[in-house]
């Protein structure tokens, strides 16, 4: 919910459960840069406009410096664990529950 949050994210967590996922919800859309610092296992990081699919990136290891930045805005972001967005592409709709 705030900014010290969002930068935290899952930074500093042990693991992710198999079926868990952080979603990051922002005011309005933007080109939002995420990157690994502070995780301790790899993720997927899915890039959202809307209910869809704008940019993702897969199976980032946890020790990766890279910034990534979508090419397009977004307003959600959701990072999982690596590999549980393989099914997902760019441009696709996707929906979620709470």
């Amino acid at each position: 919910a705030t900014n010290e949050a969002r930068i935290e994210g899952l930074g500093d967590r042990e693991n992710l459960c198999q079926t868990c996922a952080m979603l990051f919800v922002f005011d309005q859309p933007e080109r939002y840069s995420f990157g690994m610092r502070g995780m301790r296992f790899p993720l997927d990081i899915v890039w959202l406009s809307g209910d869809r699919i704008v940019y993702k990136v897969s199976r980032v290891p946890s020790e990766s410096l890279e910034i990534f930045t979508p090419p397009a805005a977004a307003d959600r972001v959701l990072e999982g664990n690596a590999g549980a967005f393989d099914d997902f592409e760019v441009g696709e709709q996707v929906w979620y529950q709470r």
